[in-house]
């Protein structure tokens, strides 16, 4: 997935024929529809828990008039910067510097809702944020979407996750702290630098104007992010084998190389390199407070 040309999705789609577009629109739909209804969808299914499925435990939303911010966290040891910018040094910094923010505005909640596909050590920084502000409510990654949504958010804080394009289909605004996938798509707000970043928080009812939550630009982008790239011969979404996403073609030996087995060392390399990082980065930071 992270390898997919996010930002030509809009370009790639209107090159398509008008047939071609329409079809593409009622698949986006179908994906729509399958995620909201909490079936395990092949993005979902590397999830410890589905985000989507009504029943759910630990349920800390409190029911008041007060204004809710939701923090959605990412995986504090997976790939920060896989995107091509991102306003904050780091996915800690942007908590930290989040929660301060939205700290200026009134008659507000924070939560933060922990990933689903969490390391290890990921929950333990989380535990450590709260300590440092008390009153930011810290839910399970278990707790439904579905409740969230009924919560009526005051807006979705992300960097750059699914979250962009699974709330707007419920007309709630979300804001990306830099580059990501849904950079081409009014349906979201992107921050460019952190002053603009503070600025839709504090002003977020301004910013709630500018937003354009089109049915069909939705469609079109669950379809580009979730069939396009992964369909077969026959139009049919193929999960099983993406290994022609990492061919190229090196014009200057005229041959195809493909990294797909490079990419399984390196993955396999890698998390020998994070069972023993993690540890290490958790016990820095406990170390610091």
């Amino acid at each position: 997935y992270d390898n997919l040309p996010y930002h030509r999705f809009r370009k790639t789609f209107n090159r398509m024929s008008i047939s071609e577009q329409k079809n593409a629109i009622s698949i986006g739909q179908e994906l729509i529809n399958k995620r909201f209804s909490g079936e395990g969808d092949d993005y979902m299914r590397k999830f410890k828990v589905n985000p989507y499925k009504r029943k759910n435990k630990n349920n800390l939303i409190k029911l008041n008039s007060k204004k809710k911010y939701f923090i959605f966290s990412h995986c504090f040891f997976d790939t920060s910067h896989n995107f091509r910018s991102m306003i904050y040094t780091d996915l800690y910094e942007w908590i930290i510097e989040t929660i301060k923010i939205i700290k200026l505005t009134h008659n507000y909640e924070i939560y933060i809702k922990s990933h689903p596909f969490s390391k290890w050590g990921n929950k333990q920084i989380l535990e450590q944020i709260i300590k440092i502000f008390p009153e930011v409510i810290l839910l399970d990654e278990e707790v439904s979407n579905h409740d969230i949504i009924k919560s009526e958010p005051e807006m979705i804080l992300t960097v750059h996750g699914s979250v962009g394009h699974e709330f707007p289909v419920k007309k709630i605004a979300v804001l990306n702290a830099g580059d990501n996938q849904h950079i081409n798509y009014q349906f979201n707000l992107h921050a460019t630098n952190i002053q603009q970043y503070k600025d839709m928080i504090l002003n977020i009812d301004k910013y709630r104007n500018n937003l354009i939550f089109s049915h069909e630009e939705l469609c079109e982008f669950w379809y580009m992010r979730f069939f396009h790239y992964f369909k077969d011969d026959n139009n049919q979404q193929k999960f099983n084998d993406n290994s022609k996403l990492f061919k190229f073609n090196n014009q200057k030996t005229n041959s195809n190389i493909n990294l797909k087995n490079i990419n399984l060392k390196f993955d396999s390399v890698f998390d020998e390199i994070n069972s023993s990082f993690d540890k290490f980065y958790v016990n820095k930071l406990k170390n610091k407070f």
